[in-house]
């Protein structure tokens, strides 16, 4: 109606964790390539604040992703890699000495 894009930031963390971080044969490609239609959902513990947070952004995603397939919705996902989070927004000469070094 409005014809509007939705454009939703997600996290890389939706991906959950590779075939190789259990164990299997890191050499072995299909152990640590992600690709979204074939490799398998895995994530760890529920305890982990990780995991949970993982969980929640890959609901809204699947949500999103619906809406988008049932009513037509106009939608981009963007998946930053830890783009943001301790000493990441560190300026020089600002918060510190001006050598480039959080």
């Amino acid at each position: 109606e409005f014809n509007k894009h939705l454009i939703h930031f997600s996290t890389c963390e939706v991906y959950g964790r590779t075939l190789s971080s259990y164990g299997l044969d890191a050499a072995d490609p299909k152990n640590y390539i992600l690709d979204e239609e074939t490799t398998p959902m895995i994530m760890g513990a529920v305890s982990a604040q990780r995991w949970c947070y993982a969980c929640a952004k890959q609901l809204v995603e699947r949500l999103i992703y619906a809406h988008g397939t049932q009513n037509g919705l106009k939608f981009t996902i963007v998946r930053p890699y830890n783009w943001i989070g301790p000493r990441m927004d560190y300026i020089p000469g600002v918060d510190g000495k001006d050598d480039g070094q959080p």
